[in-house]
């Protein structure tokens, strides 16, 4: 079902929903992601809710500054959503010849946050918690560092048996460019069971499986002290720079574009003090 068509959406101006679904249609053609479309048109329907104006061609940059300008959003936050409204009305611009009052919300600088993994003993204290689907979910973040998207989207054809026990793991990672990691034999077999009479791994509402957002949620919830999914992908990248020392391995098995990106996921487990003893004069 379309993200536009979805009854539980909360409702917005009439004048929004035909240029939104058009657009929606329009991603989908441009082969963007489930996720992808998923986010731009929530983003969207957002503003729709809160600019105070009834339809896109009633917009103006004034509108959007108030909008944006009005939340205490993060810097990813905000370059989001600014960068789902760019690209809805550069799209409206070309599409119907109207002007473009999006050029007014600019990229935001992010600052890059240090590595933030884990504590083995946070995911210990999440992993007591009886109930399987919420287990896996975890594992699959600390141990194979998935992001919440791939977790969501894992199919039973995506899992093979090989020897020994272990196993492998199609992972449809971003920019659709899929990995395959080994699955060791007691999270292959989490797995197995979960899988058994199943066609997704988490079946869901979301074209079949569980959404990415709701991935990240059940996750969020359950771990303590604000910990997320996101921070258990950063202790597998530093668990596994640690047992390694091989960057650009890990890069492959978490399905970064850059490598610098991997550094920012690893934390050095380096002894600062004894790193500066040793340069003493």
């Amino acid at each position: 079902m379309l993200v536009s068509k979805r009854p539980q959406l909360r409702p917005i101006p009439q004048g929004w929903e035909p240029e939104l679904l058009e657009f929606e249609l329009f991603l989908k053609v441009q082969g963007r992601t489930p996720a992808t479309i998923d986010t731009r048109i929530r983003h969207l329907r957002s503003l729709a809710r809160q600019c105070g104006v009834e339809a896109p061609g009633s917009v103006t940059s004034d509108d959007l500054v108030r909008w944006s300008g009005s939340k205490d959003w993060a810097p990813e936050t905000r370059n989001s959503f600014h960068a789902s409204t760019r690209i809805f009305f550069q799209w409206r611009s070309q599409r119907l010849g109207a002007d473009d009052p999006s050029s007014v919300l600019k990229s935001i600088r992010r600052p890059v946050p240090p590595p933030r993994p884990a504590p083995d003993a946070v995911i210990r204290q999440a992993l007591t918690k009886p109930n399987q689907r919420l287990e896996l979910i975890l594992r699959l973040a600390a141990e194979l560092g998935l992001r919440s998207a791939e977790i969501a989207s894992i199919a039973v054809t995506d899992i093979q048996q090989t020897n020994n026990g272990w196993g492998t793991l199609t992972v449809h990672g971003k920019g659709q460019k899929d990995r395959v990691l080994p699955v060791p034999p007691d999270l292959m077999a989490a797995i197995a069971h979960q899988a058994r009479g199943m066609k997704w791994l988490f079946p869901g509402q979301f074209h079949g499986h569980l959404s990415p957002r709701w991935v990240g949620k059940l996750a969020a919830r359950n771990l303590p002290d604000h910990w997320t999914l996101h921070t258990l992908r950063h202790r597998f990248a530093t668990a596994a720079y640690a047992h390694s020392q091989d960057i650009i391995a890990i890069q492959e098995a978490l399905g970064h574009e850059s490598i610098e990106t991997t550094q920012r996921y690893t934390k050095s487990t380096s002894d600062m003090r004894g790193l500066v003893q040793s340069a003493r004069l």
